[in-house]
């Protein structure tokens, strides 16, 4: 489960919040790719620093259909068919993804067999030596005591488009991850395309730690390293903290979501993933209308980044590329 930085009950939580986006929240704009210097929330960008790539502002997708996915913490795009994506809720929820299509409807469920939900905070999609992955965190940690955390993943399921809620189950594979400093609250979990190691992003509003483990298969033990650690470039605490990632397909990028932007950050082709923290951030796009954003992730093709939030019926937000 995921909360800001005190403990509050959720709809304390999520009201506070809310009260500060409708109460500070600027009205959408074209501008803004350097660091604020107010406390205001950044500003929606339609262009970049200097990655060449150019974003338009977010526009509504879909609305996703489903009363179950009122908690929903992870989001990743199917590697098997375009325009299907796959979400979860946090913590208290039931070990199962659901598959949703553009149009916000639930084409299935699925069962995670073998593991439980702790409390599942993040959804990541690779294809590895063509095997398509769904990786799960179980990784939120918001009083900091757990030793450990696990990655759970499963080979992607087979769904079909005519499909309406349907039940299917998957053997899910579990690893356990320990950090080298302590427990950590975290909700950001991604996995390389390039060779399926796993990166968790902390959730902290001075400085996020990067910590980076190679997959050490079904029912293993991995020791996690801290790679890097970088500062989101905000005023106020509340809005730097990390409630998402993502790993593009070409590995060179990343879209990192907080509660009120997604940012992008880009390294040089070859680099290794603490390179992608190592400047500033060549995106930084603001997300008017959404609740308690903690879900981001790119497309099947890498070309557009999707997000959504918490909150019963939450919009999925595309943010397309202009080109």
């Amino acid at each position: 489960m995921s909360h800001f930085l005190f403990a509050a009950p959720r709809s304390v939580t999520v009201c506070a919040y809310f009260l500060l986006t409708v109460c500070l929240l600027p009205l959408p704009a074209c501008s803004g790719d350097d660091a604020p210097t107010s406390t205001l929330p950044p500003e929606d960008s339609t262009h970049t620093i200097d990655s060449g790539i150019v974003y338009l502002a977010p526009v509504t997708l879909c609305t996703i259909d489903d009363k179950r996915l009122a908690e929903i913490s992870g989001i990743a795009p199917s590697r098997l068919r375009d325009g299907l994506y796959w979400l979860h809720n946090d913590s208290g929820g039931e070990a199962r993804l659901f598959a949703v299509d553009t149009n916000g409807i639930t084409l299935a469920t699925c069962e995670l067999l073998g593991t439980a939900n702790r409390d599942w905070e993040d959804l990541a999609s690779v294809t590895l030596n063509g095997t398509a992955w769904l990786y799960v965190g179980d990784i939120g940690d918001n009083d900091k005591k757990y030793a450990t955390v696990s990655v759970s993943r499963i080979r992607e399921p087979q769904v079909q488009a005519n499909w309406r809620d349907s039940t299917i189950t998957a053997a899910a594979e579990t690893a356990v991850f320990r950090y080298p400093d302590g427990a950590h609250d975290c909700e950001a979990l991604m996995v390389d395309p390039r060779d399926g190691g796993i990166l968790l992003l902390e959730k902290n509003g001075t400085s996020c730690g990067v910590y980076a483990a190679a997959w050490p298969g079904a029912g293993g033990e991995a020791a996690l390293q801290r790679i890097a650690a970088f500062r989101l470039p905000f005023e106020f605490s509340l809005w730097r903290l990390v409630t998402g990632a993502d790993m593009h397909p070409g590995s060179r990028r990343i879209a990192v979501r907080t509660y009120t932007a997604v940012l992008e950050y880009l390294a040089p082709a070859g680099s290794t993933p603490a390179a992608l923290f190592d400047s500033t951030a060549v995106q930084n796009i603001s997300t008017p209308g959404l609740t308690q954003a903690e879900a981001v992730c790119y497309s099947r093709d890498g070309r557009d980044i999707l997000t959504t939030s918490e909150g019963v019926n939450p919009p999925l937000l595309i943010i397309r590329r202009s080109d």
